[in-house]
Parts: C-alpha cells; sequence; structure tokens
C-alpha cells in the first residue's frame, strides 16, 4: 500500500480513537533490494494471509486479561 493510502485511512477515524497499525518500510529488510520493494510490497499485501496477525491479537487479548486483568472486570 502506498503511504497516502494510509493516511486518507488514517484521516476517516475518529482521531480520539486507540487503534493498533503496523508497517513495514524496506529500510528493515536488508535482504530485499531497493528496486524490488514496491513490487514485492503490493505482493505481499495480496497475496499475505492476515488473519493470522488477527488471530495473534486475540491471543494476546486472552494472555493481557489472564495477566493483567481480575475475572470480574472483563466478560469474555
Amino acid at each position: 500500500m502506498k503511504a497516502k493510502e494510509l493516511i486518507k485511512q488514517l484521516q476517516e477515524l475518529n482521531p480520539e480513537e486507540e487503534i493498533i497499525t503496523a508497517y513495514w518500510r524496506h529500510e528493515m529488510f536488508d535482504d530485499i533490494p531497493a528496486e524490488h520493494w514496491a513490487e514485492f510490497s503490493c505482493h505481499a499485501e495480496m497475496v499475505m494471509d492476515w488473519s493470522r496477525t488477527h488471530e495473534d491479537m486475540c491471543w494476546m487479548w486472552g494472555d493481557y486479561k489472564k495477566t493483567y486483568l481480575n475475572d470480574e472486570e472483563v466478560a469474555a
């Protein structure tokens, strides 16, 4: 995704809303040549199974509840 697309999405949110977001820039991947980054990032966005990321966040919520919250504080 291009940064301008993310900026547009963020501008549509309530500025007081809490969100979780992640992004990766080319500089974070030493083994991917710069001339391939744009095409590769489009490929990753279309092909990657992002549902696993959602599952990881759900697991983290369960771990957070178990570690930091009393049973009474949060329903399921």
